[in-house]
């Protein structure tokens, strides 16, 4: 397969490897930056957290609303139209207010984990018998269209937060590490909300450990000085450029 890929443009592969080998000299080369770029790697470890969260949230949305409003396939099938339609919507929306408001597209972030914690936190208000939890099919629908119209334009937040902090000439094996960081993540959430669910606790409790979860991931996220990081990748890249030129 990879005979067909394109010309890698920049130094050849050394003879003595292969793509695979070098692609993942490439990355532990990488992650061994941590200290010369101390706020990227702060950004990847609060992506490891909220990328999870947000991952399992929508497994767990799907299986509450099987089990206690009732929903029936049909009624999960309106669900996944519902997001797909409020996700175009909101990566609109999103931008638009980006445009107008003219905020940092950090501050962008931290308001869109604030709108995911407070949705999370109200459904687990259900737990306490208040009718703001949910509760019915339509608190689950509302749930569902706050969560669509946010979560696209999330997923695109954090990428252009992350480009921000790339170093010049070393994009590749960072957004390795980017979606390594995501993909590496997606066990945490599922394996500790079916140990909650096989506990015989309430379901509400999965929504109190997503809720913590996503908020641990934003107070991570909010540490992230973008300016000293964009100096930090900036001030790397010179140096690979210096010390490896082409």
């Amino acid at each position: 397969m990879h005979k067909h890929l394109r010309e890698r443009p920049g130094p050849a592969i050394p003879a003595n490897e292969n793509i695979a080998t070098f692609s993942v000299k490439k990355v532990y080369t990488a992650l061994r930056q941590y200290r010369k770029l101390k706020n990227l790697f702060i950004f990847l470890a609060g992506w490891f957290l909220f990328a999870d969260a947000l991952g399992t949230l929508s497994a767990v949305t799907v299986l509450f609303a099987q089990t206690e409003p009732g929903f029936q396939t049909q009624d999960i099938l309106f669900l996944a139209i519902e997001v797909l339609a409020s996700s175009i919507v909101g990566s609109l929306l999103w931008n638009w207010g980006k445009e107008r408001t003219r905020l940092s597209t950090k501050s962008i972030l931290l308001i869109q984990g604030a709108i995911f914690i407070v949705g999370i936190a109200v459904g687990f208000l259900g737990f306490f018998g208040l009718p703001v939890g949910y509760t019915s099919k339509t608190a689950i629908y509302v749930h569902t269209l706050i969560y669509g119209l946010t979560f696209t334009a999330t997923q695109s937040t954090c990428r252009c937060l992350f480009i921000q902090l790339l170093p010049p000439g070393a994009e590749a094996e960072f957004f390795s590490l980017y979606e390594l960081t995501d993909r590496s993540s997606a066990w945490l959430g599922p394996v500790i909300v079916a140990a909650m669910g096989n506990s015989g606790a309430s379901k509400y409790y999965q929504f109190l450990f997503l809720c913590l979860h996503c908020l641990a991931g934003v107070i991570v996220f909010s540490f992230v000085n973008v300016r000293e990081g964009i100096s930090e990748g900036r001030a790397y890249g010179k140096t690979q450029q210096r010390d490896h030129p082409p």
